[in-house]
């Protein structure tokens, strides 16, 4: 009988631990479509690396070579912003910031690539590295938009790609950051449920 009794209570605590999980991935999935839609993920990442290089161009303007070596280590995951710091830091953990990032560039108000991770687009034009790019780019240097429409996300014609002002230490808008991506970070469909029991792990 007490064997019996402690079965039920094991049992009544793994069904409880069941229950929390998937509160806890409904809540997860819930705050992945409410508070990071995929639709706003490529701008959210341009503006995340854009505060970057202006905070860091606050201390001393950075080379062209610095320039392209930091533009490498955000697009390999290496580098992301300090939470409340605003400093730099570097991570080695997974899953990294910046996701399944294509590339990372900075384009001039001609919308001409000045430094890029990928150093084959540096001197060309946006259109022809990136043509899918250019209406939120378009945005971006003009200064406007949300993040939502400095965002192009279709997945479908194989274009996920976002773009957020560059400025200068007085608020001029001096170039724009872009990125591309082969996928969102934020899945849709089951995959935000096998994404939510992984981030439970």
């Amino acid at each position: 009988l007490k064997w019996r009794l402690a079965f039920s209570h094991v049992s009544v605590v793994l069904a409880s631990i069941v229950l929390i999980s998937i509160v806890g991935a409904t809540l997860i999935v819930t705050a992945a479509i409410i508070l990071a839609p995929s639709s706003e993920e490529p701008a959210r990442d341009a503006r995340s690396i854009a505060r970057i290089i202006e905070r860091a161009e606050q201390r001393e303007l950075l080379t062209d070579s610095e320039l392209s070596g930091l533009l490498i280590a955000i697009q390999a995951g290496l580098i992301e912003p300090s939470r409340g710091s605003g400093n730099l830091r570097f991570r080695l953990d997974f899953p990294v910031p910046f996701q399944f990032l294509r590339s990372v560039s900075i384009i001039d108000t001609d919308m001409n690539v000045t430094t890029s991770s990928d150093a084959r687009t540096v001197g060309q034009s946006l259109i022809e590295t990136n043509p899918g790019s250019f209406t939120v780019s378009q945005y971006a240097l003009d200064g406007t938009g949300d993040l939502e429409t400095l965002s192009e996300v279709r997945p479908d014609d194989g274009v996920i790609t976002g773009a957020y002002p560059l400025r200068d230490g007085v608020g001029r808008v001096v170039g724009a950051v872009v990125v591309s991506k082969s996928q969102t970070a934020v899945p849709q469909g089951m995959d935000m449920i096998r994404t939510a029991m992984m981030a439970m792990g």
